[in-house]
């Protein structure tokens, strides 16, 4: 019988629990779950509503009972790092120390008793697979570091860039490295002239009307005082937020309430002080995308001191050519998020425009000499558009012949010019690029803001399938260090 751990957390707790229903019935006495959650309202939640009789395990309630047992000290930190040797997740404690606001001793216990509990739970259950979100929080850096090192496979669900795909990943940051492994067979072998006509057609169908992904038209909604919010704060007031035992990364009704009036006040603040700028014809410019600035976006994907994106605007700013402006382009999914303070310093950069989330991104990206960015999916859509991709985080397309890579600010002023100056974008491996990507990627929806269509039957059975398929191929455990 095949052991498979589900962590979940929010909404891939439904998730999950979909699939492992699914799996349960069409295949019984094959399959065993357990599942790792974040609160006595998600066990309720397993139980009460999808019936699932599965052994479940409650991290905040583990990590409460045993808080007082969890003694810090120079000798057991040495002694862990030494113990997981080169999987020791360097800087994993970052997102959640800048992001939470916590104090650096309750962050050392956090992290003591994180991999307390995912030692233990190893121990006890050990599972073929686990399966989670990918490494973003404390936790799941965590969970991989220690599954890693006991040969268990993690995976995750990974949505990519083009409609209703995605890929299962084993890789630390969540990167599909199957991409660059068929992009190298096409590049010896060649495609097939059926891989060809349907990567052109793919190609010609965006170039004529390109379209974002689902994922980035929900979550670059504009902020605004929603009556289901209201709704969702009264509810949680009163069920579980005041009583149940709380993970330290998850916001109670008040906090989010309170959040998301701080976003509405931003939002207008942004129209009041006319921050944004409108792009200038005929100006050449490099287009810089701001990332998300939370969990993995920065402190994993990025370099450490690429952390503070300020700095990394004034420094690509500073190495452009003389006849290039730096566009900066805001998150769609930021609104509201920065403080006005982030946005006027990016203002004071004398060659900087800062280019609100309102303008078009793929008017933006026609018109651009180049683009740089940390990590997202503005750098695929580049690509498509034939643009010289800078990157600067660790991604996916780092094998492609239009992605520079930027590694150390000294080298940003010749790598921007050789971008700007000389690139010439290359058709045939472009549609290469595409046949790998849509020979790799599996069909079916990971996040959706229809939840009615990703928790259906048909998409919940083709990720169900995936998982299943990728268990019985015997991939390596891991990739990625």
């Amino acid at each position: 019988m095949t052991k498979i751990s589900l962590y979940s957390m929010g909404y891939y707790l439904h998730l999950y629990a979909h699939i492992s229903s699914y799996i349960s019935s069409k295949y019984p006495r094959l399959y065993e779950f357990t599942h790792i959650v974040h609160s006595r309202r998600a066990v309720r939640l397993l139980s009460n509503r999808y019936h699932l009789n599965h052994r479940t395990y409650n991290l905040p309630v583990y990590l409460m009972s045993n808080w007082h047992d969890f003694h810090v000290s120079p000798q057991l930190l040495r002694a862990m790092e030494e113990r997981y040797g080169d999987y020791w997740p360097r800087g994993l404690m970052l997102s959640d120390f800048h992001i939470f606001d916590l104090r650096y001793d309750r962050l050392l216990k956090l992290l003591v008793g994180h991999f307390r509990f995912f030692e233990d739970f190893v121990n006890r259950e050990r599972p073929d697979c686990v399966l989670s979100e990918r490494r973003s929080i404390l936790s799941t850096s965590v969970a991989w570091t220690v599954c890693k090192r006991e040969g268990i496979q993690l995976l995750s669900y990974i949505p990519f860039h083009i409609q209703r795909r995605f890929y299962l990943s084993s890789h630390q940051l969540g990167i599909p490295e199957e991409i660059g492994r068929e992009y190298a067979r096409l590049s010896r072998e060649g495609l097939s002239s059926a891989e060809a006509e349907r990567a052109t057609r793919y190609l010609c169908s965006f170039m004529e009307r390109p379209q974002k992904y689902l994922d980035a038209i929900y979550w670059g909604r504009q902020p605004k005082l929603r009556w289901s919010a209201i709704h969702r704060f009264v509810v949680e007031l009163f069920d579980f937020s005041l009583r149940d035992a709380r993970y330290y990364v998850e916001e109670n009704a008040l906090q989010k309430g309170w959040r998301n009036l701080k976003e509405l006040a931003r939002y207008r603040m942004y129209a009041l002080c006319d921050v944004f700028e409108k792009p200038v014809s005929e100006e050449k410019y490099v287009l810089f995308a701001l990332a998300s600035d939370n969990e993995c976006c920065l402190h994993s994907i990025a370099p450490f001191t690429y952390a503070n994106q300020l700095e990394v605007v004034r420094q690509v700013a500073w190495s452009l050519p003389m006849d290039c402006k730096l566009y900066v382009k805001e998150h769609t999914s930021r609104l509201g998020h920065r403080p006005l303070s982030f946005l006027q310093e990016v203002k004071k950069i004398p060659n900087v425009r800062l280019i609100g989330p309102g303008v078009d991104s793929f008017d933006l990206l026609k018109k651009c000499s180049a683009v740089v960015l940390l990590h997202g999916s503005m750098a695929w859509e580049g690509l498509l558009f034939g643009k010289a991709v800078i990157g600067i985080g660790e991604s996916w397309y780092d094998f492609f012949p239009g992605v520079f890579r930027a590694g150390d600010p000294k080298d940003f002023f010749g790598i921007i010019r050789e971008a700007v100056r000389n690139y010439r974008p290359d058709e045939a491996a472009l549609v290469r690029l595409i046949g790998a990507v849509l020979n790799t990627a599996m069909e079916g929806y990971v996040w959706h803001y229809d939840r009615e269509r990703v928790f259906g039957t048909e998409n919940v059975g083709a990720l169900s399938e995936a998982l299943l398929g990728r268990l019985a191929a015997g991939d390596a455990c891991f990739g990625g260090s």
